[in-house]
């Protein structure tokens, strides 16, 4: 029971919410970019929220299922189909024993959630089924699906709500130009004249380099008051590393622990989600912001996002 994998996309990984607590050895975090919509996809089939899902950004996977299950997709949207019917996302679906589920493009450089109903037959390292890839774990914990893969998924029988609508809140909507709010980083004071509005006033475009383990950025005028490399220092995803005058790397859920770029700034917790939705091409404008306000920005949205589950899903 379970499903096959024709065609594995561009990196598709299999993902829960990563490993914490072990960066400190060297092993990445490598969950989820964004939490709320992969929480969402596991309530809309009454999976546990910690179910694994499959993340998929730039072009999807083409899988065949070899028995009956329920499935669903959040993120952003994308050419999806079900044999030669087209799937909308956040909503729940029933497939048959040898239909083929394809994500083909992903629109706007968006992320695309695949859950499906039931228990996955998965291995754990460290905690957590994550791809990692980075770090040399066994099968499928190790790399991106490709051809060939098969994963064995054990169905559950007790009921769901079909009628479940989904609320406004939780739908992904781009803006253009999207705003990434930051903190000073250990090595700020190496800005262009030391001051933040080199950083913050100017649009910065993210390069087509750019990967699963970061952003690389581009800015039109310097940043940096001097291109100086350091000795390796502890980074977490999330770190604006700048690695010349004008190039910066905004690392991502599968970076490496430690990096001898200068760390220039943080971006807060409450909006790294939104790196989920951006990509090659895309700009940001950082807005500089202070500890208290980031505490108060992740304790207003997981409350709301808590509010909103316990309304559908409790």
């Amino acid at each position: 029971m379970g499903f096959k994998v024709l065609h594995g996309g561009l990196q598709s990984l299999i993902k829960d919410l990563g490993r914490m607590g072990f960066r400190g050895a060297g092993v990445p975090i490598s969950g989820v970019l964004d939490p709320y919509r992969y929480f969402w996809v596991n309530g809309i089939l009454g999976n546990s929220r910690y179910n694994p899902i499959v993340e998929m950004k730039m072009i999807g996977v083409e899988i065949e299922f070899d028995t009956d299950h329920l499935i669903a997709l959040t993120g952003f949207s994308a050419e999806t189909f079900l044999d030669d019917k087209k799937l909308h996302l956040f909503r729940p679906y029933k497939v048959k024993k040898g239909q083929v589920l394809k994500v083909g493009k992903i629109n706007e450089n968006g992320t695309i959630y695949l859950g499906i109903r039931g228990n996955w037959n998965l291995d754990k390292a460290l905690g957590s089924v994550s791809s990692d890839l980075l770090t040399p774990f066994a099968g499928l914990l190790g790399r991106a699906l490709k051809k060939g893969d098969k994963v064995s998924i054990e169905n559950d029988t007790v009921p769901i709500d079909y009628s479940v609508s989904i609320p406004e809140e939780i739908l992904v909507r781009r803006t253009g130009l999207k705003t990434i709010r930051i903190l000073t980083g250990p090595e700020s004071n190496l800005l262009k004249n030391g001051k933040k509005n080199h950083l913050s006033d100017n649009i910065i475009t993210i390069d087509r380099t750019s990967n699963r383990m970061g952003l690389r950025l581009v800015s039109e005028i310097p940043v940096l008051r001097v291109n100086k490399n350091m000795l390796s220092s502890f980074v977490h995803p999330g770190t604006i590393q700048a690695s010349s005058e004008k190039n910066l790397i905004l690392l991502l859920n599968h970076s490496q622990t430690t990096g001898g770029y200068p760390r220039v700034a943080q971006v807060i917790r409450g909006d790294m989600y939104k790196l989920a939705y951006l990509g090659p091409g895309d700009q940001i404008l950082f807005k500089w912001t202070t500890i208290e306000e980031a505490k108060y920005i992740e304790r207003y949205q997981w409350g709301q996002f808590n509010l909103l589950w316990n309304l559908y899903f409790e």
